[in-house]
């Protein structure tokens, strides 16, 4: 079972919460009729990109981050982070991300100068 040790989560967990009353071939779908859309229909990609936003809003205010000069994390970033956690753990990331070349992950896998450096004085 695929586990992401740093925030106690496995795939299979994550899965279970997207399963609802509804019955939809698709993990993010709607629950009620919402404009055109019926239940069980995906989320286009622009809602759900708007609703992501809208989460990290969310988080930032319940707990008063302040980004200073900086901007929250998208969605990639925060994907790059997880293939970092879940290199860590030894686990597969280019196959876990599905991606074709090594190149690609090596992308994912640059923390872009915000990991941590340890200075011996």
């Amino acid at each position: 079972m695929l586990r992401l040790d740093a925030v106690d989560w496995s795939i299979r967990e994550l899965i279970a919460e997207c399963r609802d009353i509804v019955v939809s071939p698709y993990l993010i779908h709607h629950r009620k009729h919402s404009g055109r859309a019926k239940p069980g229909h995906k989320i286009r990609e622009r809602t759900l990109t708007s609703r992501f936003k809208d989460a990290v809003d969310a988080v930032t205010e319940l707990q008063s981050i302040d980004w200073g000069d900086n901007t929250p994390p998208s969605l990639h970033e925060i994907r790059s982070l997880s293939e970092r956690l879940y290199e860590k753990q030894g686990i597969n990331t280019q196959a876990l991300l599905g991606h074709k070349h090594q190149k690609t992950t090596d992308t994912y896998h640059d923390a872009r100068g915000f990991d941590w450096i340890t200075v011996q004085l």
